[in-house]
């Protein structure tokens, strides 16, 4: 299947939110990997064309001459029977390639529109092992592939050129994340997500306790905690702002996964905790400024042992992560990879983890 084109169906609703992908796709149109490509944000059409965003859809797929189509996470495509059997008419003859990048389960329950893709679609690759990648297998798709989260090297450009060491008027930890129990007195296993409780026990820890200098960026957090909303490509300098920065995942229990909070944490050269999930061998290690902890307690305790470190040694250990991440976890090297599982001309990636994601078959 040589010099293919790609035709991307994205779901970014930011302003060139997939920037990063489609540029993965010109690198390989450049090096003559692929013959071209399309792209479109599902998201758009519907802002655009509301109901009809399926008919269009289905129009511009007729209308090329891509032979693999790529779609990124459809749950909020919604379209009737007849619209979905267009779409598949279309489709045929096409090798479409599915990227899912959210967990799913408890609280987010896969969508119509993700049971289709997912059902038709030549292979997947998902960002959680199981019980996530069991829950999409249940839901039709065939061939589940392990993939880590990407950072956009088009919205962290400037990260991803240069390093910066600790400022002067940095703080000790900082933590980006939205509130996901949704009520003002959490519930275990009734309000929000599965880890939205320890998420925000972990907000409450670094608002209020006074043992160390931390602030929390995010929506949906109590009005009093002063909490303050994050635009996403700001991250990394709100990360760099601060000494350690601090996670905790939801769906703790879904294997080797990761929110594009580690790349992006990584990517702003500063030591990252996070929750411990089963089978974390896919991502780097303490070596690299990346610790893994099974309680929001452990999480505290290891921030705080690694601001007794000293800025020299938090410096070298951001600057060792930023090196690692950069150029190996971007769109980038994600579209590389996925082309290159269904397009003999597409040379993989020779590095890990994605070398060994390529070596060893579904999860």
């Amino acid at each position: 299947m040589g010099g293919a084109r790609v035709f991307l169906f994205s779901n970014s609703n930011r302003p060139h939110g997939g920037a990063g992908y489609e540029q993965g796709l010109a690198a390989l149109q450049e090096s003559g990997e692929i013959r071209g490509f399309e792209s479109v944000s599902g998201r758009e059409l519907i802002r655009d064309f509301g109901g009809q965003a399926p008919d269009v859809l289905v129009s511009m797929i007729r209308e090329s001459a891509a032979e693999i189509v790529v779609v990124f996470s459809p749950f909020y495509f919604t379209c009737s029977d007849d619209q979905w059997q267009e779409i598949l008419s279309v489709l045929t003859g096409r090798t479409v390639v599915y990227w899912e990048g959210d967990p799913w389960g408890r609280g987010k329950p896969i969508s119509t529109a993700m049971s289709r893709w997912l059902a038709r679609a030549d292979m997947v690759f998902a960002v959680a092992g199981p019980p996530n990648s069991e829950l999409l297998r249940k839901h039709g798709a065939q061939h589940v592939s392990l993939i880590p989260h990407t950072y956009s090297q088009v919205h962290f450009a400037e990260a991803e050129a240069a390093w910066a060491p600790i400022t002067a008027s940095a703080i000790d930890c900082v933590m980006i994340a939205s509130n996901s129990t949704r009520t003002k007195i959490p519930i275990p296993g009734l309000t929000g997500l599965p880890g939205g409780l320890p998420r925000f026990r972990l907000g409450w820890r670094l608002t209020h306790d006074r043992a160390r200098d931390s602030q929390v960026f995010g929506f949906g957090w109590p009005r009093k905690w002063q909490v303050q909303p994050c635009e996403f490509d700001q991250q990394t300098r709100v990360i760099r702002d601060a000494r350690v920065s601090a996670n905790w995942d939801n769906y703790p229990q879904h294997a080797a996964y990761t929110s594009d909070r580690l790349a992006i944490s990584m990517l702003a050269g500063r030591p990252h905790v996070s929750t411990r999930h089963p089978s974390m061998e896919l991502f780097p290690g303490e070596a690299l400024g990346v610790f893994f902890e099974k309680s929001v307690g452990s999480i505290l305790d290891r921030v705080d042992e690694v601001l007794s470190r000293g800025d020299d040694e938090i410096n070298r250990l951001g600057e060792s992560a930023w090196s690692w991440v950069r150029h190996r976890l971007s769109d980038r090297e994600l579209m590389r990879h996925m082309l290159s599982a269904v397009l003999d001309d597409v040379a993989p990636m020779r590095m890990d983890p994605w070398q060994s994601l390529s070596t060893a078959g579904t999860d």
